[in-house]
């Protein structure tokens, strides 16, 4: 068998030279303008490539600028952020994260979640978690972290469940200086004497405090304040229903309030009676709006004016006694100046100079 010219690198060198010479002048032309379009369309593709990379660059450029804003989001922001793995350890934490638990970065990943909370929270965390990764919905709790070093601080988490349903995340607040301003507030309204209760826009009480629990302990079903109206009740409601005799002063009491939640004054007084089994009392009732914006809100008290009233209706025993001894004796002055005046005519009568000066 003859072996083909492809088989010997010099034979086909030959024959393709052999082949270019037989080509006429019109192929060969043809050939170089057609080799003239081909380097023009490669002279082309090339510029379109080279668009192509600039944009490709810019977009680059624009994603990486893009992922250092979002680094400085995620990393800075007031919340820390954790991703948690199916079985409750860090994957994933921020830069705040880090720095409320007190723990760097490094050593975050990795660790069980739980280990950041105070042991005797641990528990309620644990049950927490579970309700996390166990559906869709937001769980939402307040723990104390175990404290690295004092103060002991309390957060509160917000935890959701990734749609792959593999991951947890978790937002870290800072609650602490909010639980202790609450505290520092309740403190001080519970220090107070006066009952005093705190109403939203629809009469509905938001808190009480410790003066407004004892009274309604000590005197069930009695007004101002039925044991039953504590936090989430509705005050005028309870004031609507008042029958007796003490519904007509509930009536008035209620519109007082609704006055002041609409705006329609700053603020109301009212007095009244209070009588129990074994004691006479009386109130004052106040209600004043919050200042400034947002939600309205109203602080309703109930002050004891007892001894005011005692000692009121003492003086005006007193100066009913004294109205009444100065008629006895402005009477018996008139009858003493009448006897002079009979004595002195008498004398007169007898010739004798009357004994008393003349009192006309």
């Amino acid at each position: 068998m003859k072996d083909s010219p492809s088989q010997d690198p010099a034979a086909l060198r030959r024959a393709a030279e052999a082949r270019l010479a037989a080509r006429t002048p019109t192929a060969l032309a043809r050939t170089e303008t057609d080799l003239r379009r081909l380097q023009q369309e490669l002279e082309v593709h090339q510029i379109e490539l080279e668009l192509q990379n600039e944009e490709l660059c810019a977009s680059q450029a624009e994603l990486a600028a893009e992922l250092a804003r979002f680094s400085d989001l995620y990393d800075f922001a007031p919340v820390g952020y954790f991703n948690l793995s199916a079985d409750g350890l860090i994957q994933q934490v921020n830069l705040t994260g880090s720095t409320l638990v007190g723990i760097a970065r490094a050593r975050l990943v990795g660790t069980l979640f739980l280990l950041l909370i105070h042991p005797a929270d641990r528990p309620a965390c644990a049950a927490w978690l579970e309700r996390v990764f166990a559906g869709p919905d937001r769980q939402s709790g307040e723990f104390r972290l175990d404290p690295v070093a004092p103060p002991l601080r309390h957060m509160r988490l917000e935890g959701t469940r990734s749609p792959d349903d593999r991951k947890g995340r978790v937002v870290m607040v800072d609650i602490t200086a909010l639980r202790e301003s609450k505290r520092l507030a309740a403190a001080t309204i519970d220090a107070l004497a006066t009952h005093l209760c705190v109403l939203d826009e629809s009469g509905q009480i938001l808190a009480v405090n410790q003066a407004w629990r004892d009274f309604a302990t000590a005197n069930p079903s009695t007004p101002p304040v039925p044991v039953n109206v504590a936090e989430g009740a509705d005050y005028l409601a309870v004031c609507d229903a008042a029958t007796g005799p003490d519904a007509a002063t509930a009536a008035a009491f209620a519109a007082g309030i609704r006055a002041v939640l609409l705006g329609k004054q700053d603020k109301f007084t009212q007095e009244y009676p209070c009588h129990s089994p074994t004691e006479q009392r009386w109130f004052s009732g106040r209600v004043t709006r919050f200042p400034g914006e947002g939600p309205t809100r109203v602080v309703v008290t109930h002050e004891t004016i007892t001894a005011r009233k005692a000692g009121e209706a003492k003086t005006a025993t007193q100066l009913e006694e004294l109205r009444r001894w100065y008629q006895v004796t402005l009477g018996r002055e008139q009858r003493v100046m009448q006897l002079k005046k009979q004595v002195n005519q008498l004398h007169q009568r007898l010739g004798e100079p009357p004994p008393y000066a003349s009192q006309e």
